[in-house]
């Protein structure tokens, strides 16, 4: 249903290094980067979907919720576990959530601008 998703952040820098970290995990690649931008190919559809830009304006917005699809309950886990490494926040340690629908894996972390970042694996 969407196509691509883009977000703006005065700490581009940090941003960078930590959706690169996280996104690996999930098989997720860089498919270009600049000093003022990166993008991130869906393997899925040969196209970038996902593109952060340096902002020079600190954000007023509110946090957003971003959720990434995994292949297995493992990529979740190193989703998580790697967040942890490289500093970012605990929201919800991997594990199933039934509460959101029957096989929902998934595990959320904030980055540095307080932003909820899932990791989700539908287990059928």
């Amino acid at each position: 249903m969407i196509d691509h998703f883009e977000f703006k952040t005065s700490d581009f820098d940090n941003a960078k290094y930590c959706y690169q970290e996280l996104l690996k995990c999930l098989g997720i690649s860089v498919s270009w980067s600049d000093d003022n931008a990166i993008a991130f190919l869906d393997p899925e559809k040969s196209h970038n979907f996902f593109l952060i830009q340096r902002s020079h304006v600190k954000s007023k917005g509110s946090p957003f919720h971003i959720c990434f699809s995994a292949k297995s309950k493992l990529d979740v886990d190193s989703f998580h576990a790697r967040a942890m490494e490289i500093g970012m926040l605990d929201f919800g340690s991997p594990g199933f959530r039934s509460s959101y629908g029957e096989g929902y894996y998934a595990a959320f972390v904030k980055d540095g601008e307080g932003n909820n970042i899932e990791a989700l694996f539908r287990a059928t």
